[in-house]
């Protein structure tokens, strides 16, 4: 089977795409965070946070890390409609068995943290189509189309935006039900189009491929997601919501910061798959994060001299507290951009191993660190656990990069670089030439 061509062009042509589309989804994520903190209050933004902790967690394991495989396998060794076909099996079976279980949890009449029961049964009733969206996301980027990859993140975003702004009270449960039918609605839409598309059962030798790399994936994400995410399944034992939420706010807002990194590195993994481990794609790796970790420099010394005051002025005085969280959290965002390149990069590749490593350690650290500093310095302590995770796992992935990538630079900017960036906008002006697609 031929290997299917990136339908949006060269590498850089979809770096600018990913680049385009994290811009906005930056935009609509701060949006997200001034609606709930807003409209919800710190007790309304803490279960949110709490929420989507659970869900991120869940999808990796819900999808049997097949996302991952399917941008390295949709090169050319599995049919695209045998992918779309098995996740639909995998998030089906998973529907009706978190649906049973949200029946039992609904029933039991205990509430968890803030959260009633019925609460805990939307959640766990959200988890399939958070997993079928990350799912569908992954098979257009595994085919190259990064149009159709971006735009799935967006409206989804979008529509969580909307329904929040129209929507959300300080009540939980509004919380929880606005995000089940946003969620639910952007799964089904991302279903027609696969089915349109068309699907087939999966023959026996490619359902072997996607859960041998799907899993050793799923480990990777697991870890990589308790490392990000672990913080916020250990503050609510040990602190109020209302600080949970002040810290999503700092967190969430140097998350979305990364999301630039996020997108390229999800574009160097496509890249990788399809091209192998040439001198050209481990200087495009050193290119992409010389510009990434300027840009993450620069917005972290913006965000240094003007956050003091646009938290409390955007998000509201209840949130005055997240400034200092934010400056504790500054060097995760250039390490984070750094992790989120050389990851992706790597498994594109197919060298797990590393990544495998590096999340482990970096869970492991947040997991030996949270408890105590949490308890010693409140919502502060979860912070330094996060930013020493992260050094942990920069650290892992930058010894197993490329050696053409290192010695190439990949962290001082040079004035070839934004000549670089120049041409490459020059080429995206209407009446450009076109550059050809790869054979």
């Amino acid at each position: 089977m031929p290997t299917p061509r990136p339908t949006d062009g060269t590498f850089g042509r979809a770096l600018v795409l990913s680049t385009v589309g994290s811009g906005v989804v930056l935009l609509l994520s701060l949006a997200n965070n001034v609606a709930l903190a807003r409209l919800a209050g710190p007790e309304g933004r803490g279960v949110y946070a709490l929420a989507m902790s659970v869900l991120y967690v869940a999808w990796p394991v819900l999808t049997v890390g097949t996302p991952v495989a399917a941008v390295y396998y949709l090169g050319g060794r599995i049919r695209p409609v045998s992918v779309r076909g098995f996740g639909l099996l995998v998030v089906g079976a998973w529907t009706i068995a978190l649906g049973v279980a949200g029946v039992v949890v609904g029933a039991s009449g205990k509430a968890h943290f803030g959260i009633p029961p019925a609460g805990w049964t939307l959640i766990l009733l959200t988890a399939p189509a958070v997993a079928y969206v990350e799912f569908s996301r992954a098979t257009w980027l595994g085919l190259g189309c990064i149009r159709p990859y971006v735009m799935a993140q967006i409206g989804t975003l979008a529509l969580v935006v909307a329904a929040n702004v129209a929507f959300v009270t300080a009540a939980p449960l509004r919380v929880l039900e606005i995000l089940a039918v946003t969620w639910w609605t952007a799964a089904v839409v991302q279903g027609v189009l696969h089915i349109r598309d068309g699907i087939a059962w999966p023959r026996s030798f490619e359902a072997r491929l996607l859960l041998r790399f799907g899993l050793r994936a799923v480990v990777t994400r697991l870890a990589n997601l308790g490392f990000s995410r672990a913080d916020y399944l250990v503050l609510p034992w040990l602190v109020s919501m209302a600080d949970v939420g002040v810290y999503a706010v700092a967190d969430q807002t140097v998350t979305a910061l990364v999301a630039l990194a996020l997108a390229a590195g999800q574009v160097l993994q496509s890249d990788a798959a399809r091209n192998g481990g040439d001198t050209e794609g481990a200087r495009r790796l050193a290119d992409t994060c010389r510009l990434v970790v300027a840009l993450g420099v620069a917005v972290a010394a913006a965000g240094m001299a003007t956050f003091w005051w646009v938290l409390p002025a955007v998000f509201g005085p209840r949130f005055a507290d997240a400034y200092p969280l934010f400056l504790l959290l500054l060097p995760v965002l250039v390490l984070r951009s750094i992790s989120s390149l050389l990851g992706p990069y790597l498994e594109g590749l197919g060298a797990q191993r590393p990544v495998i490593v590096g999340s482990a350690v970096a869970f492991a650290t947040t997991f030996l660190l949270v408890f105590p500093l949490v308890s010693w310095l409140g919502v502060a302590g979860a912070a330094v656990a996060k930013t020493g995770a992260a050094l942990a796992q920069w650290f892992v992935l930058w010894r197993a990069a490329p050696k053409e990538a290192r010695h190439a630079g990949m962290l001082r900017l040079r004035t070839t670089d934004l000549r670089r960036v120049r041409e490459l906008i020059h080429r995206r002006r209407p009446g450009a030439p076109v550059e050809p697609l790869p054979p």
